[in-house]
């Protein structure tokens, strides 16, 4: 699996990114693991229950070791050694690029 995922991914896997923390969940914590629905980087999470969009930006996804770096793109492959699929995912954008708005109930309670 290394080479395959250094010259897709573009990193050398470490304990920090996120593939090696799911796959630890999904050895130790199968129970857990079954129920994941939608896997987010926290500032993900945070952007999603501001404005109800799943997305990353491509840089954050890069230290998933999910990103196919030369396309820009979840790798199928790599998901998958990993138990996990595309739907899975959230949407990848640019950094530069508008992501979301925030959820108009959400500006109503914050003001």
């Amino acid at each position: 699996m290394a080479p395959e995922l250094h010259q897709v991914a573009g990193n050398l896997a470490m304990p920090g990114f996120t593939a090696p923390k799911l796959l630890w969940v999904r050895r130790h914590e199968p129970q857990h693991f079954q129920r994941t629905a939608t896997v987010l980087l926290p500032k993900d999470y945070l952007r999603y229950r501001m404005t109800g969009k799943k997305v990353s930006d491509m840089s954050d996804a890069a230290g998933t070791l999910w990103l196919d770096v030369a396309k820009r793109d979840w790798s199928d492959a790599l998901l998958d050694k990993c138990g996990l699929s595309r739907s899975q995912m959230p949407t990848l954008v640019e950094g530069c690029e508008v992501s979301a708005t925030l959820d108009p109930q959400v500006a109503a309670r914050w003001g």
